[in-house]
């Protein structure tokens, strides 16, 4: 590389890193000093939010506006800004929609809709079956559907998903579907038996594994012993953090680790169940 090139792009690297540091003050330095670690990390995920004023900046979900009015919590915002949140699951959606957007988007767990809406603003699903617990959180998704544009007949929110929920939508619903399935434990029970993956055995399936549940073990056995009879299994690798983007660059390390942090209390799991007939 010629030294004027190298001088130039050492410039476009550093640019951010000095901007940032300008703008910081020794009270704030030393109120910084005094933040708990969930303090920082909330204040990290806020600052990025409003920086990038609220909207995606990379990944599949680019140009999708968030609230910061959320129901799960506001430590992932930052994070999901720069296309960081859940890297794994998020490749995995871009590999299964490579060929184009799939018929349906399952989402069991659907939170805040950082997914279901995500698909319908991205248009990788065509349509999206949301199943959410919580009042605030189906409130939530209504809220961020109506901010993000998303036509209403695209969007079918529920409230919690068991079995007979799911056995009871019409037929053929999930049928070359994407499902994800994040529910702190309640996978066990949902997917209790053969009867629910039968339904399923042509919808593709990511499924967070959740050990803090009583006979974890013996539960999770069970689960992959089911789930084999009609998909085949495989695990998600966990995804580095892409520290390219600009964004990171002015952070400290403990900040730029600290905002890719998912806050989970281990290694963890997430399952990628495909059709076996595909």
């Amino acid at each position: 590389m010629a030294i004027d090139e190298l001088i130039q792009s050492e410039r476009e690297f550093f640019s951010p890193v000095l901007e940032a540091s300008k703008t910081l003050t020794q009270e704030q330095l030393q109120r910084f000093r005094l933040e708990t670690v969930q303090e920082r990390k909330q204040r990290i995920s806020l600052e990025l939010f409003h920086t990038n004023g609220g909207l995606i900046r990379h990944g599949p979900f680019k140009g999708m506006r968030l609230s910061e009015e959320t129901w799960w919590g506001k430590n992932d915002l930052g994070a999901q800004t720069l296309g960081l949140y859940e890297p794994s699951v998020l490749r995995f959606i871009e590999k299964n929609t490579a060929a184009g957007p799939i018929p349906t988007f399952i989402d069991i767990g659907a939170a805040d809709g950082y997914y279901a809406v995500g698909m319908l603003f991205s248009r990788l699903a065509r349509r999206c079956i949301c199943f959410e617990s919580s009042e605030s959180g189906q409130q939530t998704i209504k809220t961020n559907s109506k901010v993000n544009g998303i036509n209403p007949s695209l969007l079918t929110i529920y409230g919690e998903a068991d079995a007979e929920t799911l056995l009871g939508l019409e037929d053929r619903a999930f049928d070359d579907g994407l499902m994800l399935v994040d529910i702190e434990g309640g996978e066990f029970d949902l997917f209790k038996g053969l009867s629910v993956f039968e339904y399923l055995q042509n919808a593709t399936i990511v499924i967070e594994i959740h050990h803090w549940v009583d006979d974890f073990l013996s539960k999770y056995e069970a689960l992959l012993r089911n789930a084999s009879r009609f998909h085949e299994i495989s695990i998600l690798q966990p995804s580095p953090i892409d520290d390219t983007l600009p964004e990171l660059r002015a952070l400290p390390d403990d900040n730029r680790l600290l905002l890719c942090s998912e806050g989970r209390p281990s290694m963890m799991r997430f399952l990628a169940l495909t059709p076996r007939h595909l």
